[in-house]
């Protein structure tokens, strides 16, 4: 199929995706994770860790482990259009679906385009994603933009070995630490795979230079972040990271 046109056939699945998604938008009450970024925006709003700056206030993080990244978004966002369940969610649905193509772009370039076609009409009709990104539940949408987007410039430097997208890659891959420190789970999930199934690509690319710049890199999209657990020694960690018995014998029922 020519270029062009699976270009277009993706428009209409996104389309049909943003579709779908509209039919939740204005009917689900506004959950706590979506309201949460009002933390950042508004002057009642109580931002876990910010900047002073001569009387105004600059939130950088929502809470221990959520950067205010999207608060940032949304407080530009608010002052253009009032808020409201469609102002709210539309944008992270667009997101969502716009995740669909660089999702298309990633197999397509590493499995073929059958493989690309049948995994992102799978993607576009899990009711999980589509309900998880209407209401942005977690929250999550950014963390699946950056994740994708990265892993779509890292196959590319894979194949031309441009600094330029190595350097992309992990700053993307830094700002989703910033928005939520949890997605270090996610690249530590990323690592061991990629070790684990492509060893000899790794070995390739394994320099120091490489190594350089992508630690650079993730470091100046994780630089909010860092900062605050330089400010508070390592809160995120010391917040988040604990044995919850009660926890565990919840999940081990749930996994029985």
């Amino acid at each position: 199929m020519a270029r062009w046109k699976s270009y277009g056939l993706l428009i209409v699945v996104a389309l049909a995706f943003v579709a779908a998604g509209m039919l939740f938008v204005p009917r689900l009450g506004i959950e706590v994770d979506e309201a949460i970024v009002t933390s950042g925006i508004y002057d009642h709003g109580n931002p876990w860790y910010s900047w002073k700056f001569d009387g105004s206030e600059l939130p950088i993080m929502i809470l221990s482990y959520l950067g205010a990244l999207k608060a940032w978004f949304y407080n530009g966002l608010f002052l253009f259009i009032p808020p409201r369940p469609i102002a709210l969610r539309l944008p992270m649905l667009l997101l969502a679906a716009g995740t669909l193509w660089l999702f298309f772009e990633l197999l397509d370039r590493t499995m073929g385009r059958k493989a690309a076609w049948i995994g992102t009409l799978l993607l576009a009709t899990d009711t999980s994603y589509l309900l998880l990104n209407a209401a942005d539940y977690g929250p999550v949408t950014l963390q699946f933009v950056f994740k994708l987007a990265g892993l779509l410039l890292l196959v590319r430097f894979h194949k031309n070995g441009s600094k330029k997208e190595l350097a992309w890659a992990f700053a993307l891959f830094g700002l989703a630490l910033w928005d939520k420190a949890v997605f270090a789970w996610v690249l530590f999930g990323l690592a061991v795979a990629a070790v684990a199934v492509f060893p000899r690509d790794i070995r390739k690319h394994f320099s120091r230079t490489n190594v350089l710049v992508a630690c650079g890199a993730m470091l100046a999209g994780a630089l909010p972040l860092v900062i605050y657990n330089i400010a508070r020694p390592l809160e995120t960690l010391r917040s988040n990271v604990g044995v919850e018995q009660r926890a565990i014998v919840g999940n081990a029922d749930l996994l029985r």
